[in-house]
């Protein structure tokens, strides 16, 4: 087994290391500690690999969860209709962190491309460990003290989970609005670094300064998180697998809808993710859980 850089900012491809076959000790050391240091590895040609195996590679990185609360490790990311999938349909995500609005995000997510055909969406990834260092020495010493309500709207009244606004009051509904305030300046869960915790998609107010200072250093972040220079995208190939960290980076993906007339494009995922708290995370969140339970 070899590494190599993915991107001069973060993440890891492995090579000549076939998932079906078992890993050593020492290939398993090395892939945690790049894991630790590099926040994304990724495995292409890995078209044999089984869900077992899948959830048995994720589980070198923390606690597999059972998505579906149903006893399975993994579960969908798929346009396919009538399928039971964690991100349905063909429409854009904005940048974010799964789960950035409750009190436990994921700690880290895995996705195989299991089968793909005609022009599907590439996931694109920001690093907020870069971020926070890219930042202005002033611009830090500002942001440092302050936190961010992340927010996601369950109410019904918009497509998206996401609410680009700061109209809510600082504890709104907890069921329609689930939401929590997290540091700005969050230290790494396990090694401490320092992360820009805010995302465009679910990230809507800095606490402690006035709203329109809030809306000001908010768009000043933005343009530094995501830099082009700075971002990776993945073209997905059947068989890449790919495994991330959920808090030291964010990932978002482009509209792939078919223009009228056109066949849709097929995208089918296998996703597997990482979280001791999970279970608790989805209780704390009335209509996910219901959600979740009628799948």
């Amino acid at each position: 087994m070899r590494l190599s850089p993915l991107t001069p900012d973060f993440g890891y491809e492995v090579h000549d290391l076939d998932l079906g076959s078992s890993i050593s000790n020492a290939d398993a050391d090395a892939l945690q500690a790049a894991f630790a240091k590099g926040h994304m590895l990724l495995l292409r040609n890995q078209q044999a690999l089984s869900d077992a195996g899948h959830a048995d590679f994720a589980s070198l990185f923390g606690p597999v969860t059972e998505e579906y609360l149903d006893g399975s490790k993994v579960a969908w990311v798929t346009n396919r209709p009538n399928t039971k999938t964690t991100v349905p349909g063909e429409a854009g995500l904005h940048w974010h962190s799964d789960y950035s609005f409750t009190e436990w995000p994921l700690r880290g997510i895995s996705l195989q491309a299991m089968e793909l055909s005609g022009k599907s969406a590439a996931t694109r990834f920001a690093s907020t460990a870069r971020a926070w260092a890219a930042l202005p020495q002033a611009l830090q010493a500002e942001l440092e003290p302050l936190e961010v309500l992340h927010l996601a709207d369950f109410s019904g009244a918009s497509a998206e989970l996401g609410v680009p606004t700061d109209r809510f009051d600082d504890e709104p509904d907890q069921e329609l609005y689930p939401h929590k305030w997290h540091p700005l300046k969050m230290p790494h869960p396990r090694t401490g670094e320092p992360l820009l915790f805010a995302n465009e998609f679910l990230s809507i107010r800095l606490g402690g300064v006035p709203r329109e200072k809030s809306r000001a250093l908010l768009q000043a972040i933005w343009p530094i998180l995501y830099d082009p220079a700075h971002v990776y995208e993945h073209d997905w190939r059947e068989g890449d697998l790919l495994i991330w960290d959920n808090f030291a980076l964010q990932h978002g993906r482009d509209d792939f809808t078919p223009e009228p007339g056109e066949p849709s494009p097929v995208r089918v995922l296998r996703r597997v993710s990482l979280g001791a708290d999970y279970e608790r995370m989805v209780q704390s969140v009335p209509r996910l859980a219901g959600a979740l339970a009628a799948m």
